[in-house]
């Protein structure tokens, strides 16, 4: 293998231990090969996969086919010409686990909406629950909304939910995480940036599961899981700092820089470079109006002694005495 990583995660497969997150690695490390050059070891991984099928038939096909149709034609034709690889995803369509049946269903037919960088945006279903998507989100939601026993959405990012109560119907929020967030009827705001899921409650109860665990959330906790982790934790939470987005602000309090530039890139777009790793450590309080982006860099400069140069998408941060020639 190329890595000891992608081997334990084949290894984590064939004992049916994969997250969702983790069995869409693996299928994004197959997309990635052209031929068996690419991913050395085939053979030792084909070994290692016992014959024994794990899921339906119609389930193993989807996965295939999300396996072997990257968006290059020609990289389809050049992967279906190794024997070995199309013997490979084959093996790993019938053996992964049912976590993975989540991340195909991202790519079911859907309703799609979507909000770009710096843009909020109010969605009203068609049971009446609103929605209203933070900067750089995504939610899908199935045309039978209405038609099944349970109402699902998709969400990649970050939204307020205000879920109108159907009794019959419950209300579900799936995330790529592998979090899935229940509820009758309630307010709460879930974040799915990058590899970490929280939700915070501001009224009613929900109920959040992850791997075998689940969850009961009363009004002012919040449930999260940190990247990595295979388990939730919860805990009390100001449900107004959570959802200080909803009323166009930018809120940190005591935020290392590091997450304060990872905020700023999934709700702007911008990369944010450190010329010293230790700045990226600092913690960081306070809000300014989410329009005004140049504002809150101009508080991070003076608050630490920082240059804080931006050139097009990028944001560079230095000290005042750093050498910039």
């Amino acid at each position: 293998m190329p890595d000891a990583s992608m081997k334990e995660l084949f290894k984590k497969m064939l004992h049916g231990e994969c997250t969702e997150a983790e069995a869409a690695r693996i299928i994004s490390y197959l997309q990635q090969a052209d031929t068996d050059e690419d991913i050395s070891g085939v053979e030792e991984v084909m070994q290692m996969i016992a014959e024994q099928q794990r899921m339906d038939s119609v389930s193993a096909d989807r996965i295939f086919e999300r396996i072997v149709a990257p968006e290059a034609e020609n990289k389809r034709r050049s992967f279906l010409r190794s024997t070995s690889l199309f013997r490979l995803a084959a093996a790993v369509a019938l053996f992964i686990t049912a976590a993975v049946v989540g991340y195909v269903a991202w790519y079911e037919p859907k309703t799609i909406i979507q909000t770009v960088y710096g843009q909020l945006d109010t969605v009203l279903l068609d049971d009446g629950t609103q929605v209203v998507l933070n900067a750089n989100t995504e939610i899908r939601v199935n045309d039978d909304f209405l038609d099944k026993d349970r109402r699902e959405v998709w969400l990649h990012g970050e939204a307020f939910f205000s879920v109108v109560p159907m009794s019959d119907k419950p209300f579900i929020v799936h995330t790529k995480q592998g979090m899935d967030i229940t509820v009758l009827g309630t307010a709460f705001n879930v974040n799915t940036r990058e590899d970490e899921a929280r939700v915070v409650l501001s009224s009613g109860s929900v109920r959040a599961a992850y791997n075998a665990s689940r969850q009961l959330i009363e009004p002012g906790e919040t449930v999260y899981i940190a990247p990595g982790s295979d388990r939730m934790q919860k805990s009390a939470a100001d449900t107004l700092y959570y959802a200080s987005w909803r009323y166009k602000l930018l809120a940190f309090r005591n935020e290392p820089l590091w997450h304060v530039a990872n905020t700023i890139k999934d709700r702007y777009g911008y990369d944010i470079s450190f010329a010293d790793p230790g700045l990226e450590n600092l913690r960081f309080t306070g809000s300014v109006p989410a329009d005004n982006l140049s504002l809150g860099l101009h508080m991070i400069a003076l608050t630490f002694e920082l240059d804080v140069e931006q050139k097009g998408n990028t944001i560079a941060i230095r000290n005042e005495n750093a050498n910039t020639h």
